[in-house]
Order: structure tokens, then C-alpha cells, then sequence
């Protein structure tokens, strides 16, 4: 979880998959002896895609990752069910995405540059 805020403190946006995938693999392995019913590696790959699907609110992307990382069919539903789950809590915790916010600086940098003045037809010909 260090990992994942430290990146995002950078402002550098690529280094968020890796460490939230094995945040929630970690908090997945944490959580998994409460429920003593159900396989560990389900729980793990469960955590993994709520906790991905939360920072970066993409369910769709976080499903399609796990499921190709895992090559599990048999806990597509679970999979579906969870990312959406947790991309709806973390919509109301916060209203914009990771990838958005961490954009604007970059975008309001690029608004502020003076704009060279259009050149005109006749330019090149001079």
C-alpha cells in the first residue's frame, strides 16, 4: 500500500498497477483465514481485483487483467461482482479517478503555454 501512495505522490502514473495488484494480493492473503469455507486463492484474487478496480475505477480493465494474470474462469461472476462492488464504493469515497487527477497538473501546465501565432499561407513563400 506504501508503494501504491508513493507512486501516486510522484505523479507518475505507470507505477500504480504492480503495487495495487499486490496490495490486494496481500490484503487478500490477510483476509482469506476468516473464511475458512472458501479456497485462499480465491479470497487473494478477489482482494486483488476489488483493491485495483478501487484505485484506478476501471471494473473492466481491473476484471480483464486478473482474469488474464490468473487464467481462472470458474470465478468470473465472483471477479465481475467484486470489481463493480468495490468501483461503486470508491466512486463515493472519491468522485474522480486516479488516472484524471494525477492528469490535471499536466493539462493545466499545457494550458498556461503560450500558443505560437498561426502561421499564414504566405510564409513559406517569403
Amino acid at each position: 500500500m506504501l508503494a501504491t501512495l508513493a507512486s501516486y505522490l510522484s505523479g507518475i502514473p505507470g507505477g500504480i498497477f504492480a503495487p495495487s495488484l499486490s496490495a490486494g494480493a496481500g490484503l487478500g492473503s490477510v483476509v482469506a483465514p476468516w473464511f475458512s469455507e472458501t479456497p485462499g486463492t480465491a479470497i487473494v484474487i478477489l482482494c486483488m481485483v476489488g483493491f485495483f478496480s478501487a484505485v484506478v475505477q476501471t471494473p473492466l480493465t481491473a476484471i480483464i487483467i486478473v482474469m488474464e494474470m490468473t487464467n481462472n474462469q470458474t470465478l468470473l461472476l465472483p471477479i465481475m461482482l467484486t470489481a463493480f462492488i468495490s468501483y461503486g464504493i470508491s466512486k463515493i469515497i472519491n468522485h474522480d479517478a486516479i488516472y484524471r487527477e494525477l492528469a490535471l497538473p499536466f493539462i493545466q501546465q499545457a494550458e498556461k503555454k503560450p500558443k505560437p501565432p498561426p502561421e499564414s499561407e504566405t510564409d513559406h513563400l517569403v
